[in-house]
C-alpha cells in the first residue's frame, strides 16, 4: 500500500508516484496509464491500445444489454 499526497500542478490537480510504484506498475516519465473504474475504486494499468479498444466495446454492451446481464447475474 502507498499513501500519496494531492499536489496543485499548474492549474490542476496531480499526484506525485515514488520510483518504486513507477517500478510496480511498469511505467516511466512520459508513458499513459489507463484509470480503470472498479467495484472497490480505482485501478491504474499501464496503458494498452488493444485493451483499451476492447474495453470500450464492453462497456457499450453492458450499457445496452445492462437488463439481460442482470438476468443472467441472478442465476
Amino acid at each position: 500500500m502507498f499513501t500519496v499526497e494531492i499536489t496543485d500542478v499548474g492549474d490542476s490537480l496531480g499526484i506525485v508516484f515514488t520510483d518504486e510504484m513507477l517500478k510496480k506498475l511498469g511505467v516511466g516519465k512520459g508513458d499513459k496509464v489507463l484509470v480503470l473504474e472498479t467495484y472497490d475504486g480505482l485501478k491504474l494499468i499501464p496503458y494498452d491500445a488493444e485493451f483499451e479498444r476492447q474495453f470500450k466495446v464492453a462497456e457499450k454492451v453492458m450499457d445496452k444489454e445492462r437488463d439481460v446481464l442482470r438476468k443472467l447475474a441472478e442465476h
